[in-house]
């Protein structure tokens, strides 16, 4: 009967005195294996992870690795791809991350979010006025204002001055 690979099972050959080790077959310390085993011409199997493959005889991380572990690699906290050092997805004011593919993503809030001291307007967190679609320092006579609220202009209500975001 002729021998075949099974995958996931140590195979070798008995000779009285000798024994043969198949290309592409590990050795399971003798045993039979029903684990998924990995390793090549003799050498000493191993069991490649959850996010492993057995490529060429050895374990591969198919997503990313951090502190000599392999991680799925679609997390915010562990997100990469091909064994490459994990990155963590780590959004800035007023977007939000995810992990697609191996690869961190970032998008901006909606406009008008609150946000610390202001509202988003285009991904970043506006703490002045908003005058129009831009996000104004909140400092000039015809754009008074303050944490990301309407920009007023102060000459139209008679006042000479926008002092800290107020008209005076």
């Amino acid at each position: 009967m002729p021998l075949r690979s099974l995958p996931g099972l140590q195979q070798r050959l008995s000779l009285p005195g000798r024994e043969l080790h198949l290309p592409g077959v590990c050795e399971e310390r003798g045993l039979l294996s029903r684990r998924l085993a990995c390793g090549r011409g003799g050498e000493s199997c191993d069991v490649c992870g959850a996010y492993e493959s057995c490529s060429s005889g050895h374990c591969n991380c198919l997503g990313c690795v951090a502190a000599g572990t392999c991680y799925a690699g679609n997390t915010l906290t562990y997100c990469g791809k091909g064994g490459s050092p994990c990155s963590p997805c780590s959004p800035l004011v007023c977007q939000s991350a995810s992990c697609s593919s191996g690869s961190c993503i970032t998008t901006s809030l909606p406009d008008l979010t609150n946000c610390s001291g202001g509202r988003c307007l285009g991904g970043a967190c506006c703490t002045g006025c908003i005058g129009g679609s831009a996000c104004q320092p909140g400092t000039a006579l015809t754009a008074c204002g303050t944490a990301g609220k309407n920009c007023v202009d102060c000459l139209t209500g008679g006042y000479t001055a926008c002092v800290a975001g107020t008209c005076q």
